[in-house]
Parts: structure tokens; sequence; C-alpha cells
């Protein structure tokens, strides 16, 4: 009997958050009437010490005025909802806590609210019946800026200002495993050092490289006479070891390459690695041999990033990047460009060139194509997608993040060709190229989508490498079937000696192939004007390969 109340209690508890998505979806969709649905035919609202009586058909009529005026960009909950059950299941309370982010034409506004609703049941259906809400107006809209004023708080000493801003930096970048690192310093600080605690396990569980200098930040001193800390400094050594799954495939002597793509041939079975510095493409033949596939700067090519084979078509296409503040390149004469370059798999030759109008910044990343060859390429400053279908000579757009997505990377194409799943500075998101919809990828909460870079299709997932901060690792993630989700994680390889951003690779059979050591930031001397590294300090560029069927 117990057992069987339980179960029913669960059962409202789930349909009471089903009944907090739909008011969420309702904000974010401007449905006025899916909101309505979730109220009681007559409503009490306590707001500044008065009870305001109304009814559903009143209230709908506002919130129709509402989105008129507005538009809402998050309605998302900072903490999981307060739930209380009467005894027999009719009656329930609802505390939420949220993070509300609208726009009225161009003002973007942010407010944490909070309130409690009282419901019922009607037709078998909770709805609200009362209201107590409370506002807090938030003065920036970003978690960038909230994280700012956390560290001069940290720097001037004022804990409990310091504690304020990282905790609301964290509501808008809930990911940001920095942001929850300086929330925990702030929570130990301030002397909550459970829940300090807390967030480093959470953290932990993310493989986050931040906490390998956890023993020596003063800020946690308090957090050793904690039954759990020993356990957590033993959790950060163990997943800092490298995995070892990777195995030496070949070198590049070129130790100025500063590489990014690499993509195969399979009819000549030759590799083929871009080079940003040197605005140039090298080929490796099987033997290891290494020489220039595309002369440097031929043509007018910029900093070579994302590579593409469409072996059907014998075309190697190239992703030209003129942004030398970002990607440093060796020369500026030819002037650079930034657009698509199609070379002949066999000969060499131009075949095409698309460039963008060079009066506005463009950075093109990377490429994936479709099985009819139309390619699909990402942008990252301005956060576009672009595609050239077989046959033209323009790129047309497919898509703008608008805000949305920042610095738009790694891209895949699953293999009916219906969706792109694209990297961003936080994540991944998906979008269906049928409807023209996008989500963002679902992902559990051990995970971290930081930091991503490329991105290879493999079996119902996506090979995803993270091998910079936060987590230094080359991931594979199961999709589910409706691509909105992850299901499962493995690390392929984590913490490798070699690793210095490893940006790309490809995919041969079960084998993936990718390049270890970028050296994009490293090679460096970031003060103006950047210089590139004596050759000496710099590394060979190594190649690695994993047999994915021995790790997935």
């Amino acid at each position: 009997m117990i057992a069987s109340k339980e179960i029913q209690l669960e059962k409202e508890t789930d349909a009471l958050l089903a009944l907090n998505e739909t008011q969420k979806s309702a904000h974010l969709t401007q449905n006025a009437e899916l909101l309505a649905s979730t109220l009681a035919s007559q409503v009490f609202i306590v707001q500044a010490g008065e009870v305001q009586p109304g009814s559903r058909q009143a209230m709908l009529a506002q919130y129709q005025a509402l989105f008129e005026q507005l538009t809402y960009e998050r309605w998302e909950d900072v903490q999981p909802p307060l739930i209380q059950l009467s005894e027999d299941g009719s009656l329930a309370s609802m505390l939420v806590r949220k993070l509300v982010v609208s726009r009225q034409n161009e003002d973007r506004q942010a407010a944490l609210y909070s309130w409690l609703a009282g419901l019922k049941k009607e037709n078998g259906q909770w709805q609200v019946y009362s209201l107590a809400p409370s506002e807090e107006t938030l003065p920036y809209a970003t978690g960038a800026a909230w994280y700012e004023e956390a560290m001069q708080a940290r720097e001037l000493g004022k804990q409990a200002e310091y504690l304020y801003y990282a905790e609301r930096a964290v509501y808008f970048e809930p990911n940001a495993m920095h942001y929850q690192y300086e929330y925990a310093r702030a929570l130990s600080l301030n002397g909550q050092t459970e829940q300090s605690l807390e967030v480093l396990n959470e953290l932990a569980g993310k493989r986050y490289m931040g906490l390998f200098e956890l023993e020596n930040d003063e800020a946690f001193e308090a957090l050793a006479s904690l039954p759990g800390y020993a356990r957590l400094l033993k959790s950060v050594e163990a997943y800092g070891q490298p995995t070892g799954h990777s195995q030496p495939a070949f070198q590049l002597q070129q130790r100025d390459l500063i590489p990014v793509g690499l993509a195969y041939d399979p009819q000549q079975n030759v590799f083929f690695i871009s080079s940003s510095y040197k605005r140039k493409v090298v080929q490796c033949d099987a033997n290891g041999g290494l020489s220039d596939f595309v002369a440097p700067a031929a043509e007018g090519l910029g900093s070579a990033i994302g590579l593409y084979v469409h072996a059907p078509s014998r075309r190697l296409w190239v992703a030209s990047a003129a942004a030398p503040e970002l990607v440093p390149m060796q020369q500026e004469d030819p002037l650079p460009c930034t657009g698509l370059f199609a070379f002949d798999l066999d000969g060499g030759e131009l075949l095409q060139r698309i460039e963008l109008p060079r009066d506005e910044e463009f950075f093109l990343n990377d490429l994936t194509a479709n099985t009819g060859g139309q390619l699909f390429v990402t942008e990252s400053l301005q956060g576009k997608i672009f595609t050239l279908k077989a046959g033209d000579d323009k790129l047309s757009e497919v898509y703008d993040a608008g805000g949305s997505y920042q610095y738009l990377s790694g891209i895949a194409i699953t293999p009916e060709g219906t969706h792109l799943l694209v990297a961003h500075e936080s994540g991944i998101f998906v979008y269906d190229l049928h409807n023209q919809q996008q989500w963002p990828l679902a992902f559990p909460a051990e995970a971290s989508l930081q930091g991503i870079d490329g991105l290879c299709f493999y079996r119902q997932g996506l090979i995803a490498h993270q091998t910079a901060y936060p987590i230094n690792s080359l991931m594979w993630y199961q999709l589910s079937p409706d691509w909105r989700s992850i299901t499962r994680q493995v690390v392929l390889e984590a913490h490798h000696p070699s690793f210095d951003q490893a940006l790309r690779g490809c995919l041969l059979g079960d084998t993936y192939y990718y390049i270890a050591n970028s050296q994009l930031q490293s090679a460096f001397e970031w003060s103006y004007p950047i210089q590139l590294r004596p050759l000496g300090e710099l590394a060979e560029v190594e190649v690695l390969k994993i047999e994915l069927k021995k790790v997935i």
C-alpha cells in the first residue's frame, strides 16, 4: 500500500514538472494560449502585500499583450523546482527560481524570478490557482559580464560580492567550468564549504583540468577537514593520467606548419594537411614522404583551416581564412582572402575559388558535405553556416546563430544528410536541414561539451576534439536516434604527452587519424606584432591513430 502511494506521488511530481516545462515552452514560443491553459479558471496573485483575483481569460489577454512587446530568449530553472504534495495528491505547491532573458526591440533584459505557485487538479490536470511572485532585475544579461565582476570582487577581497557575482555567472553559463570553479572558491571563502565541495565534485566528474592545482589554492583550505575532500583529490589524480589508446601514425618534419585540418584521399592513399601559418596544403604518402600539394599563398590562399576530400569529383576543398590576429600567417603578400578553394586531387590545379566580401569580417573554419557533394561550412566571427551546392559558384547562407551561439567551429553531418551537428564555444547544436530548426544537443550531468573544435561522425555518434582546456580529451559521444541528446560518452584519449591543441582528424574505416599538436597558440609570442617562436622551441608535428573498435 505504501509503495503504491509512493508511485502515485512520483507520478504526480512528474506531471507537475511537465507543467513547468510547458510554461517554459509557452514563453519561448510566445504561445499565450498554451501558457493560459496551465492556469485554473480562477487565479489569485499575491503581490506587494495585496491579493489580486483574476481569471484565465483575463490572464490570456495579459499574456497576448506581453508577447506582442517581448520575445523570450531564456526561461530556465536555476535550481530544481521544490514540490510539495498533499496527502491525497489533489493539491500541490511548487517553488521555482528562474533566469529570464527577454528582448524588446533591441533592448535585452535579464531578471531572476521566484514564485510560489499553488496548484490543484481540474478535470484530471494540474493547474495553477495562486501565484506569489518576486523579481530581481539584473544589470547584465551575459555570463561573461557577471564573471568579470566576480573576478574584480575577488581581486579586492570582497568575498560576499565575489559569491553574489560568481553565482549569477553560473546561472547564465551553467556549463562553463571556469565559472563553476570560481563559484566553488567563493562558496568556500564565504564559509559554505559543503556546497563548495559539491560543486568541485561535479567538476571532477567532468574531468576539469582546473582542479589539478586544487591543493595549491588557499581558498579551499577549509575543505581539507571535510570527509569527502581526500576522495576528491584521488579522483582528480586518477583522471589526470593519460588514457593510452593512441598509437603513432607518422610525423611531419616541418615544425612551423601549424596544421589544423587533416583529410584523406582513398584513391591515392594520401593524407592532406592544412597549414594555417604557411598558407599551404601538404601531402603525406604511405611511406611518410612529405611534399607541398598547394604552394604557399597560391591563388591568394590565406590561412588554410578546414579540409574536405570529395573523392567522386576528385576535389580537395580548403577553407581559407584571412584573420592574422586570430590565426597568424607567415606572409601578407599576396593579399589573403577568406573563401573556399577547390583543388584537383590528382594534379593540384585550382578548379574553383569562391571569395567572401573583403569589406566584412569572416572566418571560414570547418566543412563537411553530404553524399551528393553539397558543402556546408562554418563561419566563426558572425556565427553562420554557409552552403555550396555542386555546380554553384556562390556561397548561400543556411543559418545565422544571431548571438545564440558564439564562435562556430567543427561541423559534421548525419549519414542520411538530414542534420548538421555544429560545435560552438560552449557546446554543440543540431540543425535540421529539412525543417530549418535548431536545438542545443542535450548531454548528461557528468559530461561537458566545452572547448570542442573538430567533429567527426562515427557510428551513431560523434568524435569530438576537446584536446585543450578545460578537459584535454578526445571523446566519442553516442547520440539518440532523434539527434537531440547524448546517451553515452567514451574517452578515446586524454592527457596524451603530445597533446597541444589536437584540433582535427579524419576517419579511415574504424581507425581515426588526428593531429596531436597543432600548437596554434603555443607556437607564438602573442605580443604585438605576433611572432613565431624559434623553431627549436616548437615540437615535431605528431599524427596519431586510434583503433576505435578496441575502445568503443
